[in-house]
């Protein structure tokens, strides 16, 4: 069955106890890093009787929610990065590339999303909600502008630039840096 793991390409399920066996769950592993498009299947029936393959699921489980955690992160960096080289300076700029952002970014995932206006027809917002299901609109209760930058040469880095800076990294992750000014943010 080890041969079988190793030579593995497209998809392997696997179901029983053999996975308790050290070289077999090693070539599943190996497989798996060495294919990013395999589809691998573990079926247990019940929680692992036995250590090794007890310490094998931990480590998939644990190994795939950080993973997924990674990519989340980087999905909402990378969401904050395009937001902010959309200036939406307060009587400055138009909102709406901003939110045309936000739209797509949501339109990705995918989760249903609309635009809201006020009673004159402009553009203030959008919501969305969980796809696949009814249930509530969400909107995110904060401002689309920011205040205008001022004198641009002030500035070490350029306002609208985005960039991650690794030097300021701990120092923004320490620092309160939005602006919701209502009571339930």
């Amino acid at each position: 069955m080890v041969s079988v793991a190793a030579g593995t390409r497209e998809q392997l399920v696997v179901t029983g106890s053999r996975s308790r066996e050290e070289a077999y769950s090693a070539a599943i592993e190996t497989a798996v890093a060495q294919h990013p498009d395999l589809v691998h299947y573990r079926v247990q029936y019940g929680p692992p009787r036995h250590r090794a393959l007890a310490d094998v699921v931990g480590r998939s489980v644990r190994e795939d929610l950080e993973q997924a955690t990674r990519a989340r992160t980087a999905s909402v960096v990378e969401l904050a990065q395009e937001l902010i080289r959309h200036p939406s300076r307060a009587g400055i700029d138009d909102h709406g590339p901003v939110l045309g952002v936000l739209e797509d970014w949501l339109a990705v995932r995918p989760l249903p999303h609309r635009r809201l206006h006020d009673d004159a027809g402009h553009l203030v917002g959008c919501s969305w909600r969980s796809p696949g299901r009814p249930g509530p609109w969400r909107t995110l209760d904060a401002c689309v502008d920011t205040a205008p930058y001022g004198d641009d040469t002030a500035w070490s880095f350029p306002p609208a630039s985005g960039d991650i800076v690794e030097a300021l990294r701990e120092l923004a992750t320490g620092c309160d840096n939005t602006d919701v000014k209502s009571k339930r943010a």
